[in-house]
């Protein structure tokens, strides 16, 4: 690890790096990488995890691991409590081997960062060593001035996963074309979804301007045949 001036420049530039990705589009477990990346090259740890809470809830899941070696996903023993005691004081926090949790025997020292959020913490930022220097004072605060940098990119790549979670599971639900929420709209999308598939002919009666072409255009989306033309005549 660089000591002195050098130590400085390298924590500014894994800070200016940081800022950088966080405006980057990607998928929310692609920056969380990203950043375990960073900071793992300023950092003296074993381990690092970013730890991200869904709207609501207070249980933190694993967005993304890394270890010394560079490998993702590796598995490694976090502490609840401690990840815990930061989202409740939203205060970053350096445990040392004398604090060690039940279940992390090997760890020598924790440091945790809360992802500032609102109303609540957005997640924690994760780092232990169980060998090699020992955290400092100083870590935490780079730890701390990190945890700020990246929440809101990482709040909003996770935001806008859910958006597209959440269009894809309402486009699964819809029929090509029609729209709406009716009883009777959900009698006809029922229909469609049946009848597209059959290789028979559909009348589609109603009167001028309920839509007949919409849900022929529908049906023809849906079918086997999607993939040729859809051909309107006029027969008046």
């Amino acid at each position: 690890m660089p000591t002195g001036a050098g130590l400085i420049a390298a924590d500014l530039q894994a800070l200016l790096e940081l800022s950088t990705a966080v405006h980057e589009p990607q998928r929310p477990e692609q920056l969380a990488a990203r950043v375990l990346e960073l900071l793992m090259n300023v950092l003296p740890a074993e381990h690092g995890a970013v730890l991200l809470c869904e709207p609501g809830s207070r249980e933190p899941g694993v967005a993304a691991r890394r270890d010394r070696g560079g490998a993702l996903d590796t598995p490694f023993p976090i502490g609840a409590t401690r990840v815990g005691q930061v989202l409740e004081d939203r205060m970053g926090r350096l445990y040392t081997s004398a604090e060690a949790e039940r279940g992390t025997p090997a760890v020598r020292a924790v440091l945790c960062a809360p992802l500032p959020g609102q109303p609540s913490p957005l997640g924690v930022l994760y780092f232990d060593a169980a060998s090699g220097p020992a955290f400092t004072e100083h870590h935490l605060e780079l730890l701390t001035a990190a945890a700020v940098i990246c929440a809101h990119g990482l709040a909003t790549v996770q935001h806008l996963a859910r958006l597209e979670r959440e269009a894809q599971r309402l486009s699964a639900g819809l029929t090509p074309g029609v729209v709406g929420e009716s009883a009777a709209m959900q009698r006809l999308s029922r229909f469609i979804s049946r009848a597209a598939p059959v290789d028979s002919t559909v009348l589609l009666r109603g009167e001028s301007g309920t839509g007949k072409e919409v849900a022929a255009r529908a049906l023809h989306r849906a079918s086997t045949r999607a993939a040729a033309p859809f051909v309107a005549i006029n027969c008046a």
